[in-house]
């Protein structure tokens, strides 16, 4: 896990946090310095990753979970992935699916007036309970 720091060709005051995606975990390095990060994941993993960005002001190791699956209910845990990369490709696609051995690449903001903790988790059936989520606190 390392963390990279220099400018995107898209917007120079952007940084790129790149991690791992394994089977039990989440991995980045949470020296993330606001406003706007790039957030790089390669899946070493053997399952697939059902890719959930989201805000909230609840602790980031107890979110809701109903039917083995985080609950993203718009008020307690909101979703906010909106741009996301698979292997340099652009994807529409929701849930967006991280295969194993494939590379997602998301933007995430960090605003001041926004002070909530932004939590990456893989949200398919027991995944959560696995550990497969990191916090980015907000700081």
């Amino acid at each position: 896990m390392t963390l990279v720091l220099g400018s995107i060709a898209a917007c120079s005051a952007t940084t790129t946090v790149v991690g791992e995606i394994s089977d039990s975990s989440i991995s980045v390095n949470n020296s993330i310095p606001p406003p706007d990060i790039w957030v790089e994941l390669h899946s070493v993993g053997s399952r697939p990753c059902p890719l959930a960005v989201v805000l909230t002001n609840a602790d980031p190791g107890a979110l809701p979970v109903e039917g083995e699956q985080v609950v993203i209910d718009g008020s307690t845990v909101l979703d906010i992935l909106e741009v996301a990369y698979i292997d340099g490709e652009a994807t529409a696609e929701r849930p967006v699916v991280v295969q194993p051995g494939e590379t997602v690449r998301v933007q995430i903001a960090f605003e001041e007036a926004i002070a909530e903790d932004r939590v990456i988790l893989c949200n398919g059936p027991g995944d959560y309970e696995a550990g497969r989520y990191v916090a980015l606190p907000f700081s």
